[in-house]
């Protein structure tokens, strides 16, 4: 008896509990899991930071210099760094980048007459005569060629104004915000209008240059017979750069420069090399040197790099 009188109050419940009710019952047993939002911890992540040590004891005959760091992006020591100045030929590191990212080595190029009569140091290009852009490159880099510099410019960048146009957007993607030129050369050296650049600018352009194995090479090239297509007038080309000729393997690529003006605020002897040691990279500038003499900028360089090799340590820092 007792399990049919449970069997008719559960039909009973079952035809006269409406199914809004019965939903509403069963909404209530539902019990629902609060969402917990749970803050990442914050780690501290500690980083190698490199810095120099006996600052006091450095003493470089110049009006600017600076050393940079790249890896980590830090200036380890630096005088007038972010002072924009005449880059002397140090600006034919940009020409040399946007050569070799519009161009290929093996493209040839015919010397126009304005690129042949350039003035200054030169690699002796003929009007009419057809090098490979390879040639052009080397001409340029090693003992500072305007003559490649102005018919590289015409190549890439149909004319030489465009190309500067083009050496000005670039200076802007890569975040030089002092850079400025008016040639490809670095002849121009009007501390208004011409072709000039912070320290820091022009280290930080020849570490991304450094990204090219290509440059790189040329760069570290003691001395090289440049042809015409035609494998006739042979010239040969010694690298301007004093640390190459003298056998300096810690450098890795680099860049001279010689401005008209050796007086203050003029460009001077300029040099900057990327260099590697004891596990470090690093890009080293002396520009404008208050001695005047052919070795003064790689004398002081010298000076520069030796120190920073001797006195870098690392710093661990967090962040």
């Amino acid at each position: 008896m007792m399990h049919k009188l449970l069997l008719v109050i559960s039909v009973f419940i079952t035809a006269f509990i409406s199914p809004a009710v019965s939903s509403h019952f069963d909404q209530r047993m539902i019990i629902k899991t609060p969402v917990i939002h749970i803050n990442p911890p914050i780690i501290s992540t500690p980083a190698i930071i490199p810095t120099l040590g006996k600052l006091d004891t450095l003493s470089i005959l110049a009006q600017s210099y600076l050393v940079y760091e790249p890896s980590t992006a830090t200036v380890l020591v630096e005088k007038n760094g972010y002072t924009k100045r005449p880059t002397a030929s140090t600006i034919k590191i940009m020409t040399a980048v946007l050569t070799i990212e519009n161009k290929k080595m093996e493209e040839v190029i015919t010397v126009s007459p304005l690129a042949a009569s350039q003035p200054g140091s030169t690699a002796g290009l003929k009007a009419g005569e057809k090098i490979t852009v390879e040639n052009a490159l080397y001409g340029l880099l090693l003992n500072s060629g305007n003559d490649c510099a102005w018919a590289l410019a015409e190549y890439v960048g149909g004319t030489e104004e465009r190309f500067v146009e083009m050496m000005n957007v670039r200076g802007k993607s890569l975040g030089l915000t002092t850079f400025h030129a008016n040639d490809p050369a670095g002849l121009d050296e009007s501390a208004t209008t011409g072709t000039y650049a912070s320290p820091f600018d022009i280290a930080k352009l020849l570490s991304y240059a450094m990204k090219y194995p290509a440059l790189s090479k040329i760069m570290t090239t003691k001395n090289y017979t440049l042809y015409n297509t035609s494998g006739k007038n042979a010239r040969i080309l010694l690298n301007s750069n004093r640390f190459i000729q003298n056998d300096d393997n810690r450098i890795i690529g680099g860049k001279t420069g010689t401005g008209s003006n050796i007086s203050v605020g003029g460009a001077g002897h300029v040099l900057v090399v990327a260099a590697k040691q004891d596990g470090y990279t690093i890009i080293a500038i002396v520009d404008g040197t208050t001695i005047d003499s052919n070795t003064a900028s790689y004398d002081q360089l010298k000076i520069l790099l030796d120190f920073t090799f001797a006195n870098i340590v690392p710093t661990t820092k967090t962040w």
